[in-house]
């Protein structure tokens, strides 16, 4: 086959044409949401929310995560880090419900920086009160 100008096309340009049309078998609807799910990802929006056993899974965690800090507590001789443990135990299990069970990680990342904005507002003034009122803390965990 010659081209209007008299030119064989380039055997790569054929090849590549009968490549574009593999998806020729493939079904309307199937190439309308390949093109959706690919617009989406083009757009920033994330796909594949957790199913029920995730969420079963991250409420064990949880669930483990708040016998440790029960467990902390009892631990005398954990009692001068307990504070410390404590906000660590809770700063994890913060970032579980709000990723998870609020679907921050599934939305849009400007959500996900207010959050974490706020959580380290909240850590900075819980951080500063602390060192501030440090030595009535460390008297009151070891009871001198």
């Amino acid at each position: 086959m010659q081209s209007a100008q008299g030119h064989n096309p380039p055997v790569a340009t054929q090849e590549a044409a009968w490549d574009d049309m593999d998806d020729a078998d493939t079904p309307v609807d199937e190439l309308a949401t390949k093109g959706m799910h690919d617009a989406g990802h083009a757009a920033g929006v994330e796909h594949g929310h957790p199913n029920a056993l995730r969420y079963v899974q991250i409420a064990v965690v949880l669930s483990v995560l708040t016998m440790v800090e029960i467990g902390v507590y009892y631990l005398r001789d954990l009692h001068v880090y307990l504070t410390a443990i404590l906000l660590v135990l809770s700063t994890v299990k913060f970032i579980l419900v709000v990723a998870f069970y609020m679907h921050l990680k599934f939305d849009n990342k400007l959500f996900t920086y207010l959050f974490v904005l706020g959580l380290a507002i909240g850590a900075s003034l819980i951080t500063a009160m602390l060192a501030l009122e440090w030595p009535f803390f460390i008297s009151a965990l070891t009871g001198s």
